[in-house]
């Protein structure tokens, strides 16, 4: 829009992109703490504009789970410790990008 200023921001942790998508009304929060895009799942990339622009806010985005479980019940690790619970200890992005060893007991054999 013209005259309005704006600022793109993309994984460089200066906000919070999976908050700003949730209450954008972009997706949900899933059982397995993730963001899910209806049609997209968690297979997606995530990037904000923070605007001078007004906008009518959206609709949050009902929660599609209902009593699917398939992210609980396919945690290689057991890292979802309960719906929307994840033990980070356990969790292999987590253990991925900490720095230091990865845990003997999480390798696989």
């Amino acid at each position: 829009m013209a005259g309005e200023r704006a600022v793109a921001f993309a994984d460089d942790n200066a906000l919070v992109d999976r908050e700003a998508a949730y209450r954008a009304g972009i997706g949900w929060f899933g059982k397995n703490a993730n963001l899910l895009v209806p049609g997209a799942g968690s297979y997606f990339v995530l990037g904000s504009i923070i605007t001078t622009a007004m906008y009518e806010p959206s609709q949050p985005v009902d929660d599609g789970c209902g009593s699917c479980t398939r992210c609980l019940d396919g945690c290689p690790t057991g890292a979802i410790v309960a719906p929307g619970v994840i033990d980070a200890r356990r969790c292999l992005a987590w253990l991925l990008q900490k720095s230091g060893t990865f845990p003997t007991e999480m390798r696989a054999a």
